[in-house]
């Protein structure tokens, strides 16, 4: 994996969004580099959320998503639907979107791992390497 990837856990990345283009490991993807760059994170096909290490909010989110994926499914959904009314300030609205962006990965991860039950390990491989023998290569994000 390329060096400039920071991978915070399986689940959570950092990369400067300014060099995505120039990393192999999403050359092959459907990704608008330049609308990207001042999103703080986006997720994946298969469930990661990547983060924007060149945006100004990243050192909070890469605190917020650790300890919010460390919460149960039935945990998640309580915060959320507390924080559903809640828009005090900033730090609420991050919080928020890190809510939300969790619960979006998990089905996102959900539904990647029933898309590939049962298929062979090298298609597995390739399929989380972007490629599709039948439609070349695949979307990275949603």
């Amino acid at each position: 994996m390329n060096k400039n990837i920071e991978v915070i856990n399986p689940y959570l990345w950092g990369v400067n969004y300014h060099y995505l283009k120039f990393m192999k490991e999403f050359a092959n993807h459907n990704i608008s580099f330049e609308a990207l760059n001042d999103e703080p994170a986006f997720l994946s096909h298969d469930g990661i959320i990547v983060l924007n290490k060149s945006h100004e909010i990243y050192p909070t989110l890469k605190q917020f998503f650790p300890k919010i994926m460390e919460n149960t499914d039935e945990e998640l959904l309580n915060k959320i639907e507390i924080m559903k009314d809640k828009d005090r300030d900033g730090y609420d609205r991050v919080y928020k979107f890190c809510l939300d962006a969790e619960a979006k990965r998990r089905m996102l991860e959900k539904e990647f791992q029933k898309q590939n039950k049962g298929k062979p390990l090298i298609r597995k491989i390739l399929n989380f390497l972007g490629f599709n023998n039948k439609k070349g290569v695949k979307p990275w994000h949603q």
